[in-house]
């Protein structure tokens, strides 16, 4: 009866083993860490195709994309402390920061986010139509198709 036991037990963890390895960042410096979800929030890490659903406390590393679904928005936390509010609807990718300047990089691929800081630092956002420089103040940028 003991072994039995031990046999579903080395099954379920040989299971749900690959799932959490995936799902844990391969950076040793996330950019970014979800603060809150509240519906759908997915992220494509840098290098890979598929998206995949993230929660409170994901850590965010640069080249990721980051997806809101609809009724859904998300919060971060920048490393430098900055704070970003994703609403629905919204596609981003965040890039490296640049070396020796204290700046951040996103790429604001569609829909609406906030951006607060309470110090200065340079955070530089990027569109399909412009791009904006954010020095420690607060300010929403929306990207719509049109």
């Amino acid at each position: 009866m003991c072994n039995k036991t031990f046999a579903h037990y080395v099954l379920i963890s040989a299971l749900i083993a690959p799932n959490a390895i995936e799902a844990a960042p391969t950076c040793l410096k996330p950019m970014a860490k979800v603060a809150s979800a509240q519906g759908r929030v997915d992220v494509q890490t840098y290098g890979t195709r598929q998206w995949q659903n993230i929660h409170k406390e994901y850590s965010l590393c640069p080249g990721d994309k980051l997806r809101t679904s609809k009724w859904s928005r998300a919060t971060l936390t920048l490393s430098n402390q900055a704070v970003i509010t994703v609403d629905q609807s919204t596609t981003m990718t965040f890039s490296a920061p640049q070396q020796n300047v204290s700046s951040w990089f996103i790429n604001l691929l569609e829909g609406s986010t906030f951006f607060r800081s309470r110090q200065p630092q340079r955070l530089e956002v990027q569109t399909p139509f412009i791009n904006a420089v954010h020095k420690g103040t607060e300010f929403m940028v929306t990207v719509a198709s049109q």
